[in-house]
Order: structure tokens, then sequence, then C-alpha cells
């Protein structure tokens, strides 16, 4: 009897919603949650990076990736490449604060990682790298730099882009050694890889064309018998369809080669086939070239840190469709995915057609083809971008200050532009920051002044008064439910991350708020939790332990 008793406590205590078991905290949601940041806005000083920080705690978010290379600028506290570190760092580093020590050592108190950022093959013509190797350049077919194009509006490109391929080269001479000196001297969780591609905004065809690409591209594909380099061999015809007798024997490096200009040559690799007589084919070898030389950077580099901190992560910010940016910029992250622990898509909505619902149904269809690109493989963070989220909000206020800035310096009339796009701006702005909004319409009625020196005054307090709507916007003006609508097709996807871009952007759009709605529980992050990349179960449960702490 005492024995039935005593089993019948049991199972009322178990059953009991007050019970221990009932009182274990929930298993944090497997998501990513990362943030890009800019140091040069967000980590000014140390009161920046604990507010940084904090709104990032606050939002759940795993993982922040600030930018220490942008372009050739290096942001860390570098003694290999000081000659790139721009003077307001260096005085910061003279004055005894470093930013990203700072960032990781408030970060991880907070239970959250960072992966350092860098601009890979990208940099400046007034910068070390180029100054002193100016072949490591990448070259079009005319033997001139990125630099010497052009883009919308007749405006000079200003950036300068490194050829992958040399060795020795900016690959190994100058990028992985700045990864090895980040991971030896920062206790950084991971590096992040951003431009790991070639330029394709000046042309996808154009680059590259060096001397050192031009012969290793024959050499690569093994083109021609390095042993009888003046030997010519034709294909023999054993089949009737001339094309499947690829192969045989058959050397396609041209006899004349070395005597041929650069742009001939490079002329010859888009028309040029791999069988003499075959269809125009030897432009497929030169795409999968340069989608092999990324490769072998983000398995070089991922050997290089690995080496140094075992544990060491990798991220990649790659355009939302490798097979097109495959052939467009030599970026087929399907194929450097085992050496990157998270791969972040950048589906913005400029990358899509359409209204903001048609962007968010494509977003999660992007999402649904992203994982099964890489199931199994590595792991997918979606990255959505803030300002071209709201970038329909935005663009009537852009609008009105550039209007005013033409009636300060070119006199013109614009005051039928300015009420229009006010008129936009009004029907948010009037619910959510009324005064705000009867100060700017005043200002607009006040243009109509005829006196020179009054008009600019009006026109400058006019233009502070709008431009808040850009750098300190009343909160609502930027309706939070744009924001969780868009992570919401990104899970309605099936996507199992999110990165966004950027903290500036989200402080500027006063969006913090929104984004810990979106992210209201606790998380930890997918690359650590997922089995995929071999992680440590003990590590998983760790950072449990720190999530459920807090």
């Amino acid at each position: 009897m005492k024995k039935g008793l005593f089993l019948f406590l049991i199972l009322m205590v178990a059953l009991s919603p007050k019970n221990i078991f009932s009182q274990t905290p929930k298993t944090p949601k497997v998501e990513g949650r990362a943030i890009w940041i800019h140091p040069t806005a967000d980590l000014q000083d140390m009161e920046s990076v604990k507010s940084l920080v904090a709104n990032c705690k606050k939002a759940n978010i795993n993982l922040i990736i600030p930018c220490m290379k942008l372009y050739g600028k290096v942001l860390w506290d570098s003694k290999k490449f000081s000659g790139a570190i721009p003077d307001d760092f260096k005085k910061k580093f003279e004055q005894g604060f470093d930013p990203l020590k700072e960032l990781i050592a408030e970060s991880h108190k907070n239970g959250i990682r960072v992966h350092a950022w860098l601009c890979d093959f990208t940099d400046e013509a007034n910068l070390p790298a180029y100054k002193e190797h100016p072949e490591w350049a990448m070259l079009n077919k005319d033997g001139k730099p990125t630099t010497s194009e052009f883009l919308t509006n007749n405006t000079p490109y200003f950036i300068l882009w490194m050829c992958p391929a040399q060795r020795k080269g900016y690959t190994d001479q100058w990028l992985i050694p700045m990864i090895e000196e980040i991971v030896t001297n920062y206790d950084v969780d991971g590096i992040h890889h951003d431009y790991i591609r070639y330029p394709g905004d000046v042309s996808p065809d154009g680059y590259c064309f060096c001397d050192y690409c031009l012969e290793n591209f024959l050499k690569y594909n093994h083109l021609y018998y390095e042993c009888k380099p003046d030997t010519q061999i034709e294909a023999v015809q054993k089949l009737p369809i001339w094309i499947s007798n690829w192969s045989q024997d058959n050397t396609i490096k041209p006899a004349n080669w070395n005597k041929m200009t650069r742009a001939e040559k490079v002329d010859f690799i888009f028309k040029g086939s791999s069988m003499k007589g075959g269809p125009a084919d030897l432009n497929y070898f030169y795409y999968e070239y340069r989608c092999d030389q990324i490769t072998k950077f983000a398995r070089e580099a991922w050997e290089a840190a690995h080496k140094i901190k075992p544990n060491i992560q990798f991220s990649a910010a790659v355009f939302k469709n490798p097979a097109l940016s495959g052939r467009n910029i030599g970026q087929r992250w399907t194929d450097f995915a085992p050496y990157v622990d998270i791969v972040m898509p950048m589906a913005y909505k400029s990358h899509f057609a359409g209204d903001l619902p048609t962007f968010q149904k494509f977003l999660g269809e992007y999402t649904r083809y992203s994982n099964k690109w890489c199931e199994g493989v590595t792991n997918i963070s979606m990255g959505i971008d803030i300002a071209y989220i709201y970038g329909d909000i935005g663009k009537p206020i852009y609008d009105i200050r550039k209007s005013l800035k033409n009636m300060k310096e070119k006199k013109t009339d614009e005051m039928e532009a300015i009420q229009k796009n006010f008129k936009e701006i009004h029907k948010n702005l009037v619910k959510v920051a009324p005064a705000l909004d009867k100060e700017i319409s005043i200002g607009i009625k006040n243009l109509a002044e005829k006196d020179t020196i009054k008009l600019n005054q009006i026109i400058d307090s006019l233009d502070a008064k709008v431009a808040i709507l850009l750098t300190n916007a009343p909160k609502g003006f930027y309706p939070e439910e744009i924001l969780t609508s868009t992570i919401k097709a990104v899970r309605d996807g099936g996507g199992k991350g999110l990165v966004v871009f950027c903290a500036y952007d989200v402080t500027r759009c006063n969006l913090w708020d929104a984004l810990a709605k979106a992210f209201n529980e606790p998380s930890i992050d997918q690359d650590l939790a997922n089995p995929v990349k071999g992680v440590n179960i003990n590590t998983v449960r760790e950072l449990e332990k720190l999530q459920k702490s807090k």
C-alpha cells in the first residue's frame, strides 16, 4: 500500500505544471542572426562600442561582422600593413583605442561572436599594395586596371581590383598574410570574405588579362604540351560528330601566340575553339579558370587560418545565384562552400524586380534554392539590406535634398518637385512626428522668399530638418512591419539564418526595437549547432548555457 501511494505521489508531481521539469529553460532556437557593421560609423569610441553591442544583445543577434579591410584601407592595428591604415585610425591606436579589440571583448562578454570582415580583392591606387606592386592589379584587354573604367553618368570607377591568380601576388603576399595577422593578434571567432570574386560592375568579361593570367590560363587548362611547347597536334576524327572527338590529342594554343597582342589573345579566348573547326567554346574554360582561382584562395585562406587557430570560422558575402555569379564574376560559391561555415547570399531588394511584396516572394524562393544548393555542405544566412527594403520611403527624401541643392547652387525652380515629394513623406511623418512635419511644411512655404541671402538660410535650415529623416528618423517613420515581414519571408522559405546590412542603417532608421521583435527568442549560431561542419556538440551546449544565463 505504501509503495502504491509513493508511486502515485511521484506521478502527481511529474504531471504538475509547476514541477521541476517544466522550469527547465527552453532550448534556444537554432537560427543564425548576424549584422554587418562599419567601424567608421559604429566604433568611434568605447561608448559607441558598448552601445552597439547592447543593441545587438537586445536584438538577440549572435554574430557581429565589422569591416576591417575597406577596399584597401586597413582598420586594425596592423604592424605588417601599417602604411594602409588611415590617419584617423592611426590616431585611435596611438591613443590606446583599438576598435576591433574592444568590440571582441565587449561582444564576448555578452555571448556574441565576431567575424573580421575583409573586402578581399579590392584595393585603392593610392595605397601601398598598388604603389609597390602595380603588376598585381587586374588588367583588361588594353592592359589597363579597373580604375580606368567609368560607370553611369561618366562617373570614374575608383576601386582597384587585384588579381587573385598571381603567385607571387596579392593573394599570397598581401591578403592571406592579413588574415594570418588578424587571427594571430586578435581573439576573433572568424574571418568574413567579401568581394571574393572578380569585378562584374565594370565588365564581367573584361578581367583579368594580366600577363600572368594569359599564360597561366593556357597552362592551367593544359592547352599545349609544356615539354614540347612549339608542337602543334591536330585532333584525329574517329567519331562522326566532330566535337565528340574532344578527348583526342589537340594543341589549342595558337602557333603564333607569342607574337599576338594582348587584345588578340583576349579575342582568341572568347572566339576560339577547344578543337579546330569546333564551336567557339574557349570562353567556357576562361570562366572555369576564374571560378577555380577564387575557390583556391578560399581554401588557402582556410588552411592558413586553421594552422594558427584550429577552431576559427569563415563566412562569406556572395551574390544570390551561384550559377550566374560563377559565369559573370568567378564566384560560384557552391564550389568554395566547404571552406566557409556560413554562406551569406546578398538577397538585397535592389537585386530583384518588383515591389516589396513581390520581392518578399522572390526572397522566400531564393532562400529555398540556397538551402538546396548548399544542403549538407555549409550553412546559409540570407542577407537583407535595410536601405533597399526602405528605398521607396527614402527616395523622396533624397530627391527633396537634391532639389534644395539645385535651388541654392543652380538657382532653378524646384518648388513643384519639392511639394510632390513632401506629399509622399507627409503621409507617414504627420503620424509619428507631427511637430517635425509642421516645421518642414512651413520651411517649404518659406522657399517663396525672394531675397537671396534669406532664401539660402531657409534652404539650409530646411535641408537640416529633412536630413533628420535620413540620419536619425523618428520611431515609426520607417515602419517596423517592412523589416519584420521581410524576415518572415526568409523564415517562410525555410531560412535558418539572417544577416542584416547594416548596423548604421538600423540605428538611423530607428529599427533596433523592430529587430528585437523579429528576433524575440534567444538563438544559438546555426553553424555551431549544425553538424555539417562537425563541430563538437560540447561547444554547442556551452553556448546554450551562456545564452540561458542571460
